[in-house]
């Protein structure tokens, strides 16, 4: 089976708009490990400061996207919306320190190459600093990336 893929247009007035992109799904192996380092950062962090008001989501969170919350643990959240637990980790993901956040960042950018051309969207080439003009264009970029990858969350199969 191949990868997911998804094609994004940035709309917004401005520089970037117009221009397409192709989001790649990360293959299941770089997903895992990108999942285990985020949600091992979410878990420190929330070590870390234990009496913030983020502790807790950050916890939960990160136990799930590391595996280290188990089938009971889950099972036992029955009013659990998994789509805002996404959209929730997508949020506590960005309450990380800028030391942790951005490798995990760069690597969600790894997942989008440029559409030079729209008429040829078959032939997108590899992401250049230059591709984007405005740095919100990132934000949505990423933020797609993880909608396309965020399918840990729906519990398949428990």
């Amino acid at each position: 089976m191949s990868r997911r893929t998804k094609t994004v247009t940035i709309t917004v007035k401005g520089r970037d708009q117009g221009k397409m992109f192709l989001i790649t799904e990360m293959s299941a192996d770089q997903a895992e490990r990108w999942a285990t380092k985020a949600g091992g950062a979410m878990i420190q962090a929330a070590q870390n400061n234990p009496d913030s008001n983020d502790a807790m989501g950050l916890i939960f969170t990160g136990s799930v996207m590391t595996g280290f919350a188990t089938e009971e643990d889950i099972k036992e959240q029955p009013d659990i919306n998994w789509e805002k637990l996404s959209k929730i980790s997508n949020l506590m993901l960005m309450r990380l320190p800028e030391k942790q956040l951005r490798p995990l960042l760069d690597e969600l950018m790894d997942c989008v190459q440029f559409i030079l051309n729209p008429k040829h969207p078959e032939a997108p080439q590899k992401l250049l600093s230059s591709d984007i003009e405005k740095a919100k264009t990132y934000a949505r970029l990423r933020n797609a990336v993880y909608e396309l990858h965020s399918g840990f969350f729906l519990v398949e199969g428990l």
